[in-house]
């Protein structure tokens, strides 16, 4: 994963709504590094699509849901996915969809 402070893709849906991925370049193994930089960047990524600027940038957002997806180009761990549910659990209460995966398939 890149630095937590970096968007990796974000895209706007035809049908409303804004997709962003966070891309992995390796295995998230489950190691305690590993599982503070994955919280990390989700955290990044709520807060921005959850700014009051997120709609004025991609209007998309503004027609439908914001998912975010952790990719799972290479293998998740338990413990990176139980990180990834917590987190998804708390990103809902803010209308913010996340799950593992990619958006396109």
């Amino acid at each position: 994963m890149s630095d937590p402070d970096n968007l990796d893709v974000i895209g706007e849906r035809k049908d409303g709504g804004v997709n962003m991925l966070v891309v992995t370049n390796t295995f998230l193994d489950d190691s305690d590094a590993t599982c503070r930089h994955l919280e990390k960047k989700l955290r990044a990524y709520l807060y921005a699509a959850t700014h009051e600027n997120f709609p004025k940038v991609y209007p998309a957002a503004r027609t439908g849901r914001t998912r975010i997806f952790v990719s799972d180009r290479h293998s998740v761990s338990g413990r990176a996915r139980l990180v990834v549910e917590v987190f998804a659990k708390q990103a809902m209460a803010r209308d913010v969809e996340v799950r593992i995966g990619d958006p396109v398939v």
